[in-house]
């Protein structure tokens, strides 16, 4: 069972920024430093949600796990892709660790690979790409999606709530298939209703 927000904390831009701030992965696994350090980021959703997400043994079970983990994966990637720009290689940059993290030691579930072959750009330039965040402002207000808007007070895209979002959703599906995909059948795509 769920108790979502009683406890917990939910990853903040100013946190991600945080992260993204620093130039090796070193500085953002110091436990000692939790201004920096991601996993301190990304456990705090897993407690928020509450019940299966706060479970280890349980977390995967949960389908909000695959969303929160895409996003930290996509910071993840971020601060691989910053390190470039600052000349530092991500590949070269794996943190003096020992344990279940050694560099060396085998992945588990993935025994062919070492700790620090995950840390090969060849993931990312053979098997997927991010696109990046849209972004919005005084200039350029929109964010070109029927499930964001723009608060120009933060100048960031955020989804749009409730019965607004529900009716952009609806609006956008039948731009896209026609009437019948409003109504839970898409004819474009099944023969039958």
């Amino acid at each position: 069972m769920r108790n979502i927000g009683s406890s917990g904390t939910l990853m903040t831009k100013a946190g991600v920024d945080l992260v993204l701030s620093r130039n090796s992965h070193s500085e953002i696994i110091d436990t000692n430093n939790v201004l920096y350090y991601f996993e301190g980021y990304h456990d705090g959703p897993h407690v928020w949600v509450d019940g299966q997400m706060r479970v280890l043994e349980s977390a995967a079970e949960d389908p909000v796990f695959f969303l929160h983990h895409c996003f930290v994966d996509y910071v993840w990637e971020l601060f691989r892709m910053r390190q470039q720009d600052r000349g530092i290689s991500p590949e070269n940059d794996y943190p003096n660790v020992g344990g279940l993290h050694a560099p060396n030691r085998r992945m588990a579930g993935f025994d062919r690979l070492s700790n620090v072959q995950g840390y090969l750009n060849h993931w990312t330039d053979t098997f997927y790409t991010y696109l990046e965040s849209p972004t919005c402002g005084t200039t350029e207000p929109s964010c070109y999606s029927p499930f964001l808007t723009c608060d120009i007070t933060r100048e960031r895209c955020v989804t749009i709530e409730g019965e607004v979002l529900v009716a952009a959703a609806f609006e956008s599906s039948f731009d896209q298939f026609g009437p019948a995909c409003c109504f839970s059948c898409c004819s474009n795509h099944y023969s039958t209703c």
